[in-house]
């Protein structure tokens, strides 16, 4: 239960506080080594292939989500990704 408390207590510092995460992880004595993936709703291992690679698949889709809010957030951001995908896709706008 003690990571669950640590864990808030971070996004707190980094959320609402707006510390940077490498500050974070000094102030509440976090060793980058010796930090572990932990998914509380689900139990799954990332020690073989295969959770590695569901772990990566999941780091991916939060990747995409993160962008896909900057670009909503920035309008201007939003019509250059436009013409990018256009551009990349062959259609001429």
């Amino acid at each position: 239960m003690k990571g669950v408390e640590l864990y808030g207590q971070v996004r707190r510092a980094v959320f609402v506080e707006g510390m940077s995460r490498r500050e974070a992880a000094r102030r509440f004595g976090i060793d980058p080594c010796g930090v572990s993936f932990v998914a509380v709703t689900q139990q799954f291992n990332t020690t073989p292939s295969m959770g590695r690679l569901t772990l990566n698949v999941l780091l991916s889709f939060a990747h995409f989500e993160r962008e896909m809010t900057f670009l909503l957030e920035q309008p201007h951001a939003a019509d250059l990704a436009g013409h990018d995908i256009e551009s990349e896709n062959g259609v001429q706008s």
